[in-house]
This record gives structure tokens, sequence and C-alpha cells, in this order.
């Protein structure tokens, strides 16, 4: 489903990427698990046309049985604009392979991607990617994904932590304002009920209210990411 953006969206355009080589880049935090990407670094970059927003994820690369295309470069801009003219890819990674700087493509998305954790390595997806309803920072400033496919609670949380730099939304210790982006949001997707997480299992958002579920009930829900560091 293509993805409006909405009016309450503040797009912060960062104006980052300049070329940069492999062996220049900073590492990253390492993730605690495969499965688990949360913790990963990313920056959100609004670009000049509508779809043209990408995340970059710090730390990440793609391996070589799931890219569509490969060859050598050590521009990361480079890198990233190859898989912005290629409609079929979702992201790309630059990153060293047997000693050489290299740029993968892929049509993966990132919940479908089997991530390698390597230093220096810089993974970038189109932000629209993975399916969703949503996507875009809010206005609290945090980052929210609102995937297409609804699922049970636990189902939610994995599918979240599998996005680089994301987590199930979390509303026990939330600001007001973030409260209030998050059912600004629920609104705008049709006042669906949603996956929160609230300090308990199966807490879901209902009306601007928490509620509780069996877990089993297949909801929507927010995958939420903080890409410019403020408090969360």
């Amino acid at each position: 489903m293509a993805t409006a953006r909405p009016t309450l969206l503040l797009l912060f355009v960062v104006l980052w990427m300049k070329s940069r080589i492999v062996s220049g880049q900073s590492s990253a935090s390492v993730p605690n698990s495969a499965d688990n990407l949360t913790d990963v670094k990313i920056t959100f970059v609004a670009g000049i046309y509508e779809g043209n927003d990408f995340i970059v994820a710090e730390g990440l690369s793609i391996p070589g049985n799931e890219s569509s295309f490969s060859y050598p470069t050590d521009l990361l801009c480079d890198c990233r604009v190859q898989c912005l003219r290629n409609k079929s890819c979702s992201a790309s990674s630059l990153q060293i392979v047997d000693g050489v700087s290299v740029c993968r493509l892929t049509s993966n998305h990132a919940r479908a991607t089997t991530f390698q954790r390597q230093k220096d390595a810089t993974y970038i997806f189109k932000a629209e990617t993975p399916p969703n309803i949503f996507y875009g920072i809010g206005t609290d400033n945090l980052f929210y994904h609102v995937p297409s496919k609804s699922l049970g609670y636990s189902s939610a949380v994995k599918s979240c932590q599998k996005i680089p730099g994301h987590r199930l939304a979390k509303y026990d210790t939330a600001s007001d304002k973030q409260k209030e982006a998050m059912r600004i949001i629920q609104d705008y997707v049709g006042k669906q009920e949603m996956w929160v997480d609230n300090g308990a299992n199966f807490t879901y958002l209902s009306g601007g209210k928490i509620a509780t579920g069996d877990g089993k009930m297949s909801s929507s829900y927010f995958c939420q990411a903080n890409p410019l560091n403020i408090a969360w």
C-alpha cells in the first residue's frame, strides 16, 4: 500500500550524504542478537522528492546470498543512489568483502534480511520499506513505522526488533508529547487498535486509552525509533 506523507510529519532534512570511504566510518553499537536490532544506531534522511526518504543503519551489512547486485566502490553516496535508481531495490550496504570496499543491493526489505554485523559497514534502506501504512517523523520527533500486516503481541514485538534501530513503541515511560504523537498517528491510520509496550504484556492503544488483550488477537502496532537521539 502506498504511503502518503501526512501533514503532521516534521521531516528532518539531514545534509549528510557526502562521499565517505569505508575505512573512515565509525564503529557501530553491536546488537544483542541477529533478531534484535533495536540497539543499532540509525539516521533518518528526508529525500528531496516524496518516496525518496531513507534510513542509514551503522554496523550492518547484506550477506552475499541475499544480494541481487554488487560492485566495487568506496562511496556511500553512490551506493545509496544506485539503490534509489533501481525500483526493485529496497536496501543497499557498503562493506568490506575480501579486503575490497563493495556496494551490495537487495530487494529484501529490512524484516526479511539476514543481517551480518560488520564493523564499519553501513546499511541503507528506503524508509517506506518494510510494507507499511505509515512511516515518518512524528510530532514528538521520534520515527514511527506502522506495518501493513496485523500481528499478535509477541509477533509484533519481534517484527519491530528486526528493523534496525526500532522497537515496539514504549507507552508507560513516554512523555505526554510522545503519547500525543502516537494518538495522532493512530487517528491517521483509521483509529485502529494498536499494540504498544506499556510495561506489561498484551497492552494496546484503543481510542487514546490503554487496554489489555489476550496477546493472540491480530492488531496493528507501532514500531518506534530514535534517529534524532532525543530523550525517549
